[in-house]
């Protein structure tokens, strides 16, 4: 097995304030793992090996990683976000939007990893959704999404395997309410504008985009998961722009104004908040 990121997924990962690599660095997985674990009592060393690593390489990793415990019975991303409140804080600002979930609607979550966001959005919905996409750019998460959503949405269920960094709005027509949720402090910064750009232009027109994002972005609790894990995850955290900015970044696509765009904020237990957006495109 090796550190490899989906074709698809390459060209569009590398941002334009970060190195200028078009060619994915590929070596033995395995042996990636080995020097990571000799270094797990050492939280220094461990995040300058990594700091070594692409950004490619890292999310990559990361999500291999991810999807693995999973399948082991460790810590996985859903606890993860459970651990940290974000779950919770994120049930909270779909409630405020349970208005627009509804019964037969077309939904789309931008990087879903797991499905989390969307299991908690059929919770919190109006009614039984339509057709259900959830988006990932790794082969690790397609398989973990798809573990995770096929019992609850059975063949309403598409994972398309698509880079969120390239326009997507025509691969999947049609969507009523677009999800893009704890993905743009991932991204870096250079490419903040395309995350946000493309989702918007994938809701039709009448349909909504729900922009959830922590303000400001903290490093996670260490002892939240497992310490590889959490150093991977803190090394592709970007400071993300204010609400404000990242509002007018969705607006700048056309279509959304701020006379249809609503917010609410919901605090979490490391002191920073949980900012929701809902975006109308008229």
């Amino acid at each position: 097995m090796v550190v490899e990121l989906m074709a698809r997924a390459g060209a569009g990962a590398q941002s334009s304030s970060g190195p200028k690599n078009t060619t994915v660095t590929r070596r033995p997985m395995r042996d990636v793992l080995v020097e990571l674990d000799r270094l797990r009592p050492s939280t220094e060393r461990l995040t300058a090996v990594i700091a070594e690593m692409t950004y490619v390489e890292r999310m990559t990793m990361l999500h291999k990683l991810l999807s693995r415990r999973t399948e082991q019975g460790g810590t996985n991303y859903n606890e993860l976000l459970v651990r940290t409140g974000r779950a919770e804080g994120i049930r909270k600002i779909l409630q405020q939007f349970r208005d627009i979930l509804k019964a037969g609607i077309v939904i789309l979550d931008v990087a879903a990893v797991d499905g989390t966001v969307l299991r908690i959005a059929s919770e919190v919905a109006s009614g039984e959704f339509g057709t259900v996409h959830a988006n990932n750019p790794f082969v690790s998460t397609y398989r973990a999404v798809k573990r995770t959503l096929k019992p609850l949405f059975e063949d309403r269920l598409m994972c398309p395997i698509l880079n969120p960094l390239e326009d997507f709005a025509g691969v999947i027509p049609g969507v009523d309410v677009v999800i893009v949720a704890l993905a743009a402090h991932h991204v870096e910064n250079g490419d903040k504008k395309k995350l946000l750009i493309n989702a918007a232009r994938a809701v039709r027109p009448g349909g909504h985009l729900i922009l959830i994002e922590p303000w400001p972005v903290v490093p996670l609790n260490g002892g939240a998961c497992d310490p590889i894990i959490t150093t991977l995850f803190n090394s592709l955290t970007f400071p993300t722009r204010d609400m404000g900015k990242l509002r007018d970044i969705v607006i700048e696509m056309g279509g959304m104004t701020e006379q249809n765009t609503t917010g609410t904020s919901v605090p979490l237990p490391d002191g920073s908040k949980l900012y929701g957006a809902d975006f109308q495109k008229i």
